[in-house]
């Protein structure tokens, strides 16, 4: 947990110490806002139109994936922000291609979970509750739902994008293709307690709150302040997405690196061999 920590800090301070990079974080990451917004929002009703969303289509995939080369490169070597970008321009198309079979993987493991019968969770939900019949007592927990639902999010939401995160690290570092070769010892360092760990709260932080943040309903009297509460929490949600995605993919790189050296170099008093300290 201590390396957990110091990992974390060190992303931290790395990613809020260069403020001209943190800016351009953040413009590139109000333009992939921007056009998925104007993606979704777009009507496919004239030619403009229908270019303007196929324009949008090529594009916020880009973004995205320039945005996770960022969150990779600022931990790699200490850069200046035009170096950030250049390293990030040249290698965030092999992060799309690394990410190909996880995106496959993931829609492979909706479909084949989806077609899991689940006929007693869904009769319970269409039931009518207990009080509306006069009873008192509550339906009993759907365990085969609910056994189905855990097991679709610890693969779509944990695993997959743990995998995903440590071959972006490799790649960027190593290379597209020595990264494939050495599968093996990405998957031993993606899926250690301390990766795990440093994921699973980073998802916290760029997933749960601001999904909770963009969910949640305040009402005022006043319709300006209800408006403008409203985009306090958008603009809060959005930075906190980025920001907790970007030190999860730093820590996660310092996380690597300390697997990779415990790796090499065994502690004093045992033998040479693999040691594992995650």
């Amino acid at each position: 947990m201590r390396n957990v920590a110091q990992a974390v800090v060190k992303a931290s301070r790395r990613f809020f110490g260069n403020w001209r990079s943190l800016i351009v974080f953040i413009v590139i990451y109000a333009v992939l806002i921007l056009a998925l917004y104007l993606f979704f929002a777009t009507r496919e009703a004239t030619l403009l139109q229908l270019v303007l969303t196929f324009v949008l289509a090529l594009v916020a995939p880009v973004l995205f994936f320039v945005v996770q080369a960022m969150g990779v490169e600022y931990m790699l070597d200490e850069r200046n922000t035009r170096s950030l970008m250049k390293q990030s321009l040249r290698q965030f198309w092999k992060l799309i291609l690394i990410s190909v079979p996880f995106i496959l993987l993931a829609w492979l493991a909706i479909y084949l979970l989806g077609k899991i019968p689940v006929e007693a969770a869904a009769a319970a939900r269409t039931a009518p509750s207990p009080r509306a019949v006069g009873g008192n007592t509550p339906h009993p927990i759907q365990w085969k739902a609910l056994g189905v639902s855990t097991l679709q999010f610890l693969v779509v939401y944990i695993a997959l994008p743990v995998a995903a995160f440590h071959f972006w690290i490799a790649t960027a570092r190593e290379g597209l293709g020595r990264a494939l070769r050495r599968a093996g010892h990405v998957l031993v360092s993606a899926f250690g307690p301390g990766s795990i760990a440093i994921y699973t709260g980073g998802l916290v932080v760029f997933g749960v709150i601001p999904y909770l943040l963009v969910s949640m309903t305040l009402h005022s009297k006043n319709a300006w302040v209800e408006f403008g509460l409203l985009v306090a929490r958008l603009v809060f949600a959005a930075l906190l997405s980025l920001f907790g995605l970007a030190i999860t993919l730093g820590a996660l790189t310092v996380r690597s690196r300390q697997v990779a050296g415990s790796l090499q170099q065994p502690a004093a008093g045992e033998s040479p061999g693999i040691v594992l300290a995650n």
